[in-house]
């Protein structure tokens, strides 16, 4: 190929070296004939110029063109190769990414069976759930109709009493009294307790409810303060109430103090966190309130108190019991003794009925035997 490109490169030189000759003869004034010369000449050595130049470049195209398939051919090979190496490795990751699809799908289809499982669990847990939401405004929508009136508050604050009086373990009639009416005033206490050495404690429910609930409906804080002071003042007229009914009696024994039942725990929250001073209106009003947490704590001290003091009454009575049993214990076994004196007197006499008189009577009788005569018994024995 460097040869080709020499030779055209001559070749070219000689043209032009030729060319630059016959352009000079004609600048320097020659005759046309040797211009129409030159010019035959010019076209001649162009024409085989350009036959000489086709023939170099088939020549040089033909040798370009078999290195160029040559090469090729060699790239070919490598590029094969190059492909079939590059194809196993297809393969290979194409199994492999096969194998790991099955496993991705195999996954796929547990998750899938473990994600209808749990969707219809959800499905039962929410359709269940709407039941209980459905049941639960049902009952907020009853208790609140229940809650309407004072009559029905009043009722509720007493059903929730007696859950709480039964959970302590007291009995009707037994621990307390209902609507139970004093003698002296003619008051009837909601509930009426009975105290030890006949003392009684007298309580009564009181559920302001209306207020509060107005409070919570309150968006603006001056309102609020409003529905504060609000039921301050309810709860303050129930402790009045409580007072002024003759709860605190001496003539009746009652202690020194009354109670007042609020049966809610939210409510009662309410009152000593925004109302401190009703506590203190209570205290001097000499009446104790109470929410269900600290009613029950309430009776399972009066339970105690009603426990130590029927052992404390019944100790004076079980001594004297101890007493009793002491001096008849005492003759018990003062007789006890005397008896096993005279069975062993008994048993000493038996023992010489049974052996001393026997054999003599046994020897009596050999005598007998002895003469011949019949066997008979001695109406009386021989004496020693």
């Amino acid at each position: 190929m460097e040869n080709s490109s020499i030779i055209i490169f001559l070749l070219g030189f000689a043209a032009g070296a030729g060319v630059c000759a016959v352009f000079f003869n004609l600048l320097s004034g020659k005759q046309e004939a040797l211009k129409l010369d030159a010019e035959k000449t010019v076209t001649a050595m162009a024409e085989q110029l350009k036959l000489s130049f086709s023939g170099l470049s088939l020549e040089a195209l033909s040798r370009t063109t078999a290195e160029l398939m040559k090469h090729m051919e060699s790239e070919r090979k490598a590029g094969a190769a190059q492909l079939d190496g590059k194809k196993a490795l297809i393969d290979a990751q194409l199994e492999k990414m096969t194998k790991e699809l099955t496993e991705v799908e195999k996954l796929v289809k547990e998750f899938e069976k473990d994600r209808e499982s749990k969707f219809s669990a959800l499905s039962e847990q929410i359709r269940h759930t709407s039941r209980n939401a459905e049941e639960l405004f049902r009952v907020t929508s009853s208790l609140k109709e229940a809650l309407s009136s004072t009559g029905k508050r009043g009722r509720w604050g007493e059903r929730m009493a007696e859950d709480i009086l039964k959970s302590a373990g007291f009995m009707e009639n037994v621990n307390y009294y209902r609507q139970k009416t004093l003698k002296t005033s003619g008051s009837r206490p909601d509930y009426t307790f009975i105290m030890p050495n006949g003392a009684i404690l007298n309580m009564d429910v009181k559920f302001p409810l209306e207020n509060y609930l107005k409070y919570l409906d309150e968006t603006e804080e001056a309102a609020a303060k409003a529905r504060t002071t609000a039921f301050s003042k309810d709860v303050k007229e129930r402790i009045k109430e409580v007072s002024g009914r003759d709860y605190i009696d001496p003539a009746e024994n009652t202690l020194d103090f009354a109670m007042l039942f609020i049966p809610n725990e939210q409510i009662f929250g309410f009152m000593m966190e925004k109302c401190p001073d009703v506590l203190d209106f209570a205290f001097e009003k000499k009446v104790a309130l109470t929410s269900p947490v600290s009613l029950f704590s309430v009776l399972a001290v009066i339970r105690q108190a009603a426990e130590n003091f029927r052992l404390e009454q019944t100790s004076s009575e079980i001594l004297a019991i101890m007493g009793t049993f002491r001096k008849q214990w005492d003759l018990f076994t003062g007789k006890m003794e005397g008896l096993g004196k005279r069975i062993e007197d008994a048993a000493k006499e038996y023992e010489l009925l049974s052996g001393t008189r026997r054999r003599m009577l046994d020897k009596s009788l050999e005598k007998l035997d002895s003469l011949g005569l019949e066997k008979i018994s001695a109406d009386s024995p021989e004496e020693d």
